[in-house]
């Protein structure tokens, strides 16, 4: 059984966060 519980969705990764990452907001939609 797999499962994935996204608990406090925040914008921290996202571009133009605190701590940004490459395409860190194309999760954002499937959410």
């Amino acid at each position: 059984m797999d499962a994935l519980l996204i608990v406090d969705l925040q914008n921290d990764f996202c571009p133009g966060g605190a701590l940004p990452v490459p395409e860190g907001d194309t999760i954002v939609p499937t959410v």
